[in-house]
């Protein structure tokens, strides 16, 4: 099979670049091949006015893109496009290009970008739905994208001008992390019959948890949304165990005053790289997962069932389906310290070792690459067999 990937990274690097990386491996391993357009928001220099509605007039449709993956599509001539970030480099002009050469789509939705200017179903520091199932006009006024009513007016330009053409209606399969996301983009509008859930993989070559491990662990971004100040509140409020935080993020320089002046059990360790990540899991009692917004997936999460570890998460988004309460791990209420400090004194040696085991069987049967090979072919070859001129 012949595979055309799209991509735009983003600047600081995260969660869905990562993922886009293990999938094109995943498929190159397996004998296909793959070939990569990629372009990166450290190119965007929009300093300026002119260089501004240049770039603004980009997101709603690049003419470079379009021409670009026209030529690769006549050369690499793919059986499928799979198209995953388009914002702003690449824009959805790249989804015409491919019907301009009747080659199907596969779109991966990592985020709720499709219904909601900001990404995250979040603004001013609470869940927010307005635009779910309605216009996204309204994200300029709250200038969700970026804090900036410029660069949201150029995302929503983007969403409404697409919604206009009919643009996102015509995406041949839509993959989304989890069955919470899958729910509220078919509330936003995407049609549910091509709305398919795969979540994220790990491959794990990294050792087993055995015992019961003697500390919290976070990774994750260091921003508010993600609850770390609720979790960093909770362990000043009641020491329990000891807690590792491993990340980086607008937050940190507060959270390590905050930290330094109480006293508390906490260790900041900043960024550290996946084999690090991986010894720091072998010896957790749990992971905490506080985010108290809408999550769409959870990769950490699924790092840690990996590693044997069970997940103290909040009930939020995806998580709920995640983690399997009394079994993979536990739940407590977003931003409820309290209800999060008992959960983790909840989690007790044994409990963690008999969860552990159970979260270990969970990533065996949902979350490895062989499992996520069989989704991702489940969604691909129906559309080889209806529409691929390619094939012949």
């Amino acid at each position: 099979m012949r595979v055309l990937v799209l991509h735009n990274h983003y600047r600081q690097a995260g969660g869905e670049d990562v993922a886009v990386r293990q999938e094109v491996a995943l498929l190159r391993e397996r004998g296909h091949e793959v070939t990569v357009f990629e372009r990166d928001n450290s190119e965007v220099h929009a300093d300026g006015l002119i260089p501004k509605a240049r770039l603004f007039a980009e997101t709603v449709w690049s003419k470079q893109a379009y021409t670009a993956v026209c030529e690769l599509i006549r050369r690499a001539r793919p059986d499928v496009v799979h198209v995953h970030n388009v914002l702003p480099l690449l824009s959805p002009s790249v989804l015409h290009a491919a019907w301009s050469r009747q080659v199907p789509v596969v779109q991966s939705l990592h985020n709720y970008r499709l219904i909601c200017p900001g990404t995250l179903l979040r603004r001013n520091g609470a869940n927010c739905f307005d635009c779910v199932g309605r216009s996204t006009w309204r994200g300029v006024l709250h200038a969700c994208y970026r804090d900036s009513r410029l660069a949201s007016g150029g995302v929503v330009a983007m969403l409404e001008t697409h919604r206009a053409l009919g643009t996102w209606r015509r995406v041949t399969a839509y993959i989304a992390l989890s069955e919470f996301q899958r729910q509220m983009l078919i509330r936003g509008g995407l049609p549910a019959d091509r709305l398919h859930v795969k979540p994220n993989f790990v491959a794990w070559p990294y050792p087993v948890r055995e015992g019961a491990g003697s500390y919290a662990l976070y990774v994750g971004r260091l921003s508010p949304e993600k609850g770390v100040q609720t979790l960093v509140e909770a362990w000043i409020r009641q020491n329990t165990i000891p807690l590792i935080i491993v990340g980086t993020g607008p937050l940190e320089p507060a959270l390590r005053e905050r930290v330094s002046a109480s006293g508390a059990n906490i260790e900041l360790v900043g960024f550290r790289p996946p084999h690090e990540i991986a010894q720091l899991l072998v010896g957790a009692r749990c992971l905490v997962y506080p985010s108290e917004l809408h999550e769409p997936g959870g990769l950490s999460a699924i790092e840690a069932f990996a590693a044997g570890v069970p997940v103290v998460a909040s009930r939020m988004g995806a998580l709920t389906d995640l983690v399997d309460h009394g079994r993979t791990g536990l739940h407590f209420g977003a931003g409820d310290t309290a209800e999060l400090i008992a959960a983790v004194q909840a989690v007790t040696p044994e409990a963690s070792v008999r969860m552990g085991c159970a979260a270990r069987e969970e990533y065996l049967v949902r979350f490895t690459p062989d499992r996520n090979y069989d989704l991702l072919m489940g969604i691909y070859e129906p559309l080889l067999r209806s529409n691929s001129p390619w094939r012949s």
